[in-house]
């Protein structure tokens, strides 16, 4: 990413470098905005997942929202996606982690938590705080721990907000 140049980023467009100096001041600006672009990824990627998600089958909800995790971390073999790798070499991923944790939670807030509160006792307080606890704590403890499998990832979770795991009829 150093010693990309804004003429680089143009030709790898397919656009002049005037081009894209009319909609950007410079190369920081392209850079904040393809962040941007992928802290929208992830937060989409965890609304698809609400979406698709199966009401009160808890334990199944669970299970594809750490592969969602995952996917937006690590390609199929298991490498850091590029995004991930070109952020720490920029030297943003704490202010961009801490981004898309609050963007992400602020989404999964506003709707999976109050879902669960309808059918299930919330044994935890100050569950936005949790919400980002268990999130940054996935990040982290995925990077020290490579290998830990979904099933121990969702058992974290799982006690870290004291999730019901028992399955509850959908409203009707």
């Amino acid at each position: 990413m150093a010693k990309t140049t804004v003429k680089d980023i143009a030709a790898e467009a397919g656009v002049t470098r005037e081009l894209v100096y009319y909609y950007f001041h410079g190369k920081k600006e392209i850079t904040r905005a393809v962040l941007d672009d992928y802290i929208e990824d992830l937060v989409e990627s965890a609304m698809v997942w609400n979406e698709n998600r199966e009401f009160g089958k808890t334990r199944q909800s669970l299970r594809t929202c750490v592969q969602a995790f995952r996917r937006s971390l690590y390609d199929a073999a298991g490498n850091e996606r590029p995004m991930i790798r070109v952020i720490e070499e920029l030297g943003v991923r704490d202010a961009f982690d801490v981004r898309a944790v609050r963007e992400t939670v602020n989404a999964l807030d506003a709707c999976v938590a109050s879902e669960y509160a309808q059918f299930h006792k919330v044994e935890i307080e100050m569950v936005y705080e949790m919400f980002c606890v268990v999130i940054f704590g996935m990040v982290g403890l995925v990077k020290l721990n490579p290998a830990i499998t979904d099933e121990e990832l969702m058992k974290v979770v799982e006690q870290t907000l004291h999730l019901d795991m028992e399955d509850t009829e959908p409203p009707r």
